[in-house]
């Protein structure tokens, strides 16, 4: 069984990145909230940890070496389907102006957000019963 401090180490991981990429790159990711980047790199990171075999240092009894690359890959490829915002005069987008590059975003982050909600799951759902599975 899990000793579910990888759900806070996660946590920590995913604030530190989100406030490195939101405050010092001025990145908000793909959405423009910075919370759904969080939410994101979160769950990613809490995924990769599950499923992704232990290594590096050992913190509180979970490996967080897995859970920062995880949230920085994810946290790259935010960055990378973000849509640049352009250095001209911003113009107000009203309503029924929504350009299909905004919905595709939308798309993919649902699409994300389920396949990491399962990935967490399932990883629970094949990680050993009690701890003699784990030294065999």
């Amino acid at each position: 069984m899990s000793n579910y401090y990888e759900i806070v180490a996660s946590l920590l991981v995913a604030l530190v990145i989100t406030v490195f990429f939101s405050g010092v790159l001025k990145h908000k990711g793909p959405w423009g909230a910075v919370w759904l980047v969080f939410v994101t790199i979160f769950l990613a990171s809490w995924a990769g940890y599950l499923w992704i075999n232990p290594f590096g240092p050992m913190v509180m009894g979970v490996s967080v070496m897995p859970i920062f690359v995880v949230g920085l890959i994810f946290a790259f490829i935010l960055a990378a389907v973000t849509v640049p915002t352009p250095v001209k005069k911003k113009e107000l987008v009203t309503e029924e102006e929504v350009s299909p590059t905004t919905v595709a975003i939308g798309i993919f982050f649902w699409i994300v957000l389920l396949i990491l909600i399962i990935a967490i799951a399932t990883g629970y759902y094949r990680m050993p019963v009690n701890s003699q599975q784990l030294v065999q």
